[in-house]
């Protein structure tokens, strides 16, 4: 879509966002895990992906937000593999840890960027 700016010269909106229906979505996540072995989807492999499972995460832990996440589509998440909690199992390291390695980067590069 075009519109005229104040100073006429045109400007593109650019697209408009395309929605898909939710079992495409879980066609998607199954590609997605049969590629990468895994349903935990960065922005940088699939952005539109991972908006959805991060608002589908969102969505099961808020139930009172205004999409409804109902127990059938749960239920399908769930067997494709769906992973509700991705940080889970991650471990947190102590500020001093990091610290560590930002002086072993240092001596290795030669800068702490």
């Amino acid at each position: 879509k075009q519109k005229k700016s104040v100073d006429g010269v045109k400007e593109c909106d650019g697209p408009k966002r395309s929605t898909k229906k939710f079992s495409q979505r879980v066609a998607d996540l199954k590609a997605y895990k049969e590629k990468h072995g895994h349903l935990n989807v960065r922005s940088n492999d699939d952005i539109s992906l991972a908006d959805f499972c991060k608002n589908i995460r969102h969505t099961r832990k808020n139930p009172g937000s205004s999409t409804t996440l109902t127990g059938v589509r749960i239920a399908c998440l769930d067997a494709v593999g769906f992973d509700w909690n991705p940080r889970r199992g991650r471990t947190t390291k102590t500020f001093e840890e990091r610290v560590e390695d930002l002086r072993s980067y240092k001596e290795k590069h030669g800068h702490p960027k």
